[in-house]
C-alpha cells in the first residue's frame, strides 16, 4: 500500500492561494462567534449569582422581559407625571402673576380725569341724611392703593322707554348741591355744567375732591365769592368730611399761589387749612381739602390719561 507523501519524507506542497471565501462560510463564521460571545455572556451571569448566593440559573425569559416592560412603563410614567407636574406649574405661575382685570368705569366718571376706581351710588330721592351717609361710608372706602382716584358717582335709575329697558342717569351736580346746602346762593348751581366729578384721593387716608365744569365763569366767580367764607366751609362740609370749622369772624378765602395757579383756602379755628378751591381754568372749578390733592388733580388734567398707572 503506497504511503502517504508526508510519512515516506516528501515535503507537502503548498498552495500558493489563499482559500476561497464564501457567504455561507462567512454565516457559519459568524453564528460560531455570537455563540461563543452568548456563552461567555452567561457564564459570567452565572458565576455573578453563584457568588451572590443566589439561583446560580439565569433569569427565565419571561422575567427579563418583565423587567423590560416595568422598565419602559416606569420611564413612561415619571415622564407624564414631571409634564403634569410642568404644565400645572405653569397654569398657577400664569394665574399668579397675570393683570388683573380693569375695573369697570363709567364713561361720565372718566370724562374729566383719569381715575382708578369707581363706586355707584344709587338716589332715589334727594334726602339731605340719607346723601350724608352715602357720603360718610364712601369716603371711608379701605384697601385702596397711594394715590387712587376713585370716582364716587350718585346714579338715579330710569325707565328707557325705547329700549324698554332700565337705564342710569348721573345726578347733576347742582341738584346735589341744593339739597346739601342751606345758604348757597342759586346762581352758583346754575352757573355750573353738566360734568363733574366727586372722588376721593387716597394719600395716607382719603380725601375727597370736586371737579366741576363751568358754563359761566363770570357768574359761578361771583356767587362763590358771595358765599363767603365760613358759610361756604359749614354746607359743604358733608360733601369734604369736614369736622372743624373757620371762626364765625371769618367770612372770606385767603389766595394762594399752587403750582403757579390761583387757589384760595380757608383754616379752621387752629389755623389749619380745611378747604382749597381755584378756577384752573376758566370752564374748570376744583374744590378738595388737601394741597396734595389738589396737585395731582392738577397733574392729571394736564397729563394723557394712558401715560398714568
Amino acid at each position: 500500500m503506497e504511503q502517504p507523501p508526508e510519512e515516506r519524507g516528501v515535503p507537502l506542497m503548498r498552495s500558493p492561494l489563499s482559500p476561497v471565501r464564501t457567504y455561507k462560510g462567512d454565516v457559519s463564521e459568524t453564528v460560531r462567534r455570537q455563540k461563543e460571545s452568548v456563552a461567555s455572556i452567561v457564564s459570567a451571569e452565572e458565576t455573578r449569582r453563584g457568588e451572590g448566593g443566589t439561583n446560580g440559573s439565569i433569569l427565565p425569559v419571561a422575567e427579563s422581559l418583565f423587567l423590560g416592560f416595568h422598565t419602559r412603563t416606569g420611564a413612561f410614567f415619571a415622564a407624564t407625571g414631571i409634564l403634569t407636574a410642568l404644565v400645572g406649574a405653569g397654569i398657577f405661575l400664569f394665574f399668579f402673576f397675570r393683570s388683573p382685570p380693569a375695573p369697570e368705569i363709567s364713561p361720565a366718571a372718566e370724562a374729566l380725569i383719569f381715575v382708578n376706581k369707581e363706586r355707584k351710588i344709587p338716589i332715589v330721592i334727594l334726602d339731605r341724611k340719607i346723601l350724608e351717609g352715602h357720603m360718610r361710608s364712601a369716603i371711608a372706602t379701605e384697601g385702596l392703593a397711594l394715590n387712587d382716584m376713585v370716582a364716587i358717582t350718585f346714579v338715579r335709575e330710569r325707565f328707557d322707554a325705547d329700549s324698554k329697558k332700565m337705564s342710569e342717569d348721573v345726578v347733576p351736580i347742582g341738584e346735589l348741591l341744593t339739597a346739601l346746602t342751606d345758604t348757597m346762593p342759586p346762581g352758583f348751581a346754575r352757573a355750573l355744567g353738566k360734568e363733574y366729578l366727586y372722588g376721593i384721593h387716597s394719600f395716607g387716608e382719603n380725601y375727597p375732591f370736586l371737579i366741576a365744569k363751568v358754563d359761566s365763569y363770570e357768574s359761578a366767580f361771583g356767587n362763590l365769592f358771595d358765599w363767603g367764607g365760613r358759610p361756604v366751609v359749614v354746607d359743604l362740609a358733608a360733601l369734604f368730611n369736614i369736622k372743624s370749622f373757620p371762626p364765625v369772624a371769618v367770612n372770606d378765602f385767603t389766595d394762594i399761589l399752587i403750582k403757579n395757579r390761583d387757589a384760595r383756602y380757608i383754616d379752621d379755628a387752629e389755623g389749619n387749612p380745611v378747604l382749597y378751591y381755584s378756577f384752573v381754568d376758566k370752564e374748570t372749578l376744583v374744590f378738595t381739602t388737601n394741597k396734595t390733592t389738589f396737585d395731582e388733580i392738577l397733574n392729571r388734567l394736564a397729563t394723557p390719561r394712558r401715560t398714568l398707572r
